[in-house]
């Protein structure tokens, strides 16, 4: 059997295992195949059988797997494959054949990796996204004060765009927008603040959509100033 654990990509195409003996037989052995996990067969990948046949006279027979691959995006999913109970012989030590199977195809809303950069009065989140096309729908602000309406919050902009310029009090800010954030590309939202950064603690909220299907997830960063 192959080892389990191995993780292939949804374009991998046919994947080969094979059932071994320890020595030859002089009748055929057969050796039923117990299908599970998360992937669906049928629609995730095929199997060439779900019974194993070992010729007389021969050590080992093949079987084959075809992972499917369609355009939709799934998160991981595992195929096992487990033998059942020979006919005209026994089971070894080695008996699973497991395999993850990884989509090629990109999450329809998956902020990934991000960048917190702090500055005197001044805060900017770089966001990469790891998913199809989205849009920023808008966000959230909160951040402490110094004295009393101290900073006030002046400006947001994502990439360049402003999306809100003025002067809001203390303590919070929620806007909407609705700003083309395309797939894998690195993209800011920057905060800035007319006076120094208060001392204490500070969350950005990031809201995205996926324009063709509605699809939302958010991101969240928490900084506390000492």
């Amino acid at each position: 059997m192959l080892p389990a654990g191995i993780t292939r990509g949804e374009d991998a195409g046919t994947i080969s295992g094979t059932v071994t003996l320890s020595s030859l037989s002089v009748e055929d052995i057969s050796v039923p195949l117990i299908i599970s996990g998360s992937a669906s067969q049928g629609n995730d990948y095929t199997i060439s059988t779900t019974n194993v046949v070992i010729p007389a006279g021969s050590t080992s027979e093949n079987f084959e797997v075809h992972i499917t691959d369609d355009p939709d995006y799934e998160p991981i999913e595992r195929i096992v494959v487990d033998l059942g109970q020979p006919v005209n012989g026994e089971l070894g030590t080695s008996t699973k054949f497991v395999v993850d199977i990884d989509d090629n195809d990109l999450s329809p809303c998956e902020v990934g990796s991000h960048l917190l950069t702090v500055g005197a009065d001044s805060l900017s989140l770089s966001m990469v996204n790891e998913g199809q096309d989205l849009v920023l729908t808008g966000g959230s602000v909160t951040w402490p004060e110094t004295h009393p309406n101290q900073p006030r919050l002046t400006d947001i902009d994502f990439a360049g765009a402003v999306i809100f310029s003025g002067s809001v009090k203390p303590t919070d800010y929620s806007y909407v927008a609705w700003e083309a954030f395309s797939s894998l590309a690195t993209e800011s939202v920057s905060y800035q603040f007319d006076g120094s950064l208060a001392t204490g603690e500070y969350t950005i909220v990031s809201n995205f959509q996926n324009p063709n299907n509605g699809v939302t997830c958010s991101l969240t960063e928490t900084y506390t100033n000492h």
